[in-house]
């Protein structure tokens, strides 16, 4: 208990007696304090005690790109809508919202977020502010670009944000960087490191993430080159045609721009999405037959650039149509998906590529295969870059004999061994 002044009376004694009696008080206040433990003894001396580190604040890893899209497109369905005329650059304002979201939950406070990531969203979104300002006639579209590209001269960065703006809408294909052609702004999102490239049947098997921007195509009659007559095509021969550069100039070819929201909760292969001219929700069955599906997943963390169309953008690879002759190849020659995988792998690694590096990793984030599929065929165009040969996806007798040391009909060494 503290000891009260009062318990010993200096008043009225003079300066000696109250000097005498002060020093008193202190030696016996002092006294008190003696058997008093440390912590009790500070505190009697110093109520407020000894000051302590405050918890340090944990960062909270930063979102995927996934999971604030949701919140994003949630609150997006049924508002309202602003937009009209913009046609598939509608979608892009929604995928630029999305992006945009993202960016503030980055920099939010307490986020320990990659400043690489937070450079790759500025420049994806740079670039659709870009082609939004371009149709609209907007001004300062130039700083845009550059923010889209802050390495390039400014003229150089136009250039490049207009080609960009031509994969989104689909147009001068042949000009395209192959494995994104007809792939709309998932094409234009993944050219710039911030898109992974999916194809119909990887939607099928759920591959889609929320804010995924999708091209559907339609079917139709088209002219090919070299043609006088049009040629009637299904959904996914339009896709496949037009990617391989064989639509003759001057076709106008039917397709819609979409941005998926979620997958039906009854139906694995029936998907939600965003129209591009209204806030409304509309669904689609993707074993429809009468459409056609490609498109990409918004991937911001840098993992866009190991894929291997990323990789092989400068190359003739395709992948979906790749992938329907090597299906119809490996039931002719009864084909193993996992042995090709292996000798692909080894070939990589002992190729001697100049860019090794690149080609290695995104050959090691595609792992052995052991089914026909699409990153098998990934995996095949990343071995023919690597060892030199034409670059296409296509793996017929000439890759066989590269690979093997035999045509497909006996290549031993890939065929299925029971």
């Amino acid at each position: 208990m503290m000891m009260q002044r009062s318990a010993i009376d200096y008043r009225g004694t003079g300066g000696a007696g109250r000097a005498h009696n002060i020093a008193t008080w202190r030696q016996d206040y002092m006294k008190s304090l003696g058997p008093l433990g440390y912590d009790e003894a500070s505190a009697r001396l110093s109520p407020a005690g000894p000051t302590t580190d405050p918890e340090p604040v944990q960062a909270q890893p930063a979102p995927g790109v996934s999971d604030t899209a949701t919140a994003t497109l949630d609150g997006i369905v049924d508002s309202d809508h602003e937009n009209d005329g913009m046609c598939y650059l509608e979608n892009a304002l929604k995928v630029k919202l999305v992006l945009e979201d993202h960016l503030a939950a980055l920099q939010a406070d307490g986020v320990e977020a990659d400043p690489e990531e937070i450079a790759r969203v500025e420049r994806l979104i740079g670039v659709l502010a870009f082609a939004e300002k371009l149709v609209n006639g907007g001004s300062n579209r130039n700083a845009d670009a550059q923010n889209a590209f802050p390495d390039a001269s400014l003229t150089n960065a136009v250039k490049e944000a207009r080609a960009m703006y031509s994969i989104m809408g689909t147009m001068s294909v042949r000009n395209q960087p192959t494995p994104m052609r007809a792939a709309g702004i998932g094409g234009a999102m993944a050219a710039m490191g911030g898109g992974e490239l999916l194809y119909h049947q990887e939607m099928v098997d759920g591959g889609l993430r929320p804010g995924a921007p999708l091209q559907m195509w339609w079917p139709g009659a088209y002219r090919l080159v070299g043609q006088e007559e049009q040629t009637e095509m299904t959904a996914k021969q339009v896709y496949q045609n037009f990617t391989r550069g064989r639509i003759a100039s001057g076709e106008y070819v039917g397709g819609h721009s979409v941005t998926f929201v979620r997958y039906d909760e009854t139906s694995p292969s029936k998907i939600h999405y965003l129209q591009q001219w209204d806030n409304q929700l509309a669904e689609h069955e993707l074993t429809d037959e009468g459409t056609y599906f490609v498109g990409a997943n918004l991937s911001t963390t840098g993992d866009a650039e190991l894929t291997a169309e990323y990789v092989l953008m400068d190359t003739e690879f395709k992948a979906d149509y790749g992938l329907d002759l090597l299906t119809a190849r490996a039931a002719s020659h009864n084909l193993d998906a996992g042995r090709m995988s292996d000798l692909l792998l080894a070939q990589i690694a002992a190729s001697g590529h100049p860019d090794l590096a690149t080609i290695q990793a995104a050959a090691d984030r595609l792992g052995r295969q052991s089914a026909f599929n699409h990153n098998l065929v990934r995996l095949i165009g990343l071995w023919q870059h690597a060892v030199g040969i034409s670059c296409d996806g296509d793996f017929g007798n000439g890759s066989s004999t590269q690979l093997t040391g035999q045509p497909l009909s006996t290549a031993t060494a890939i065929q299925h061994v029971e």
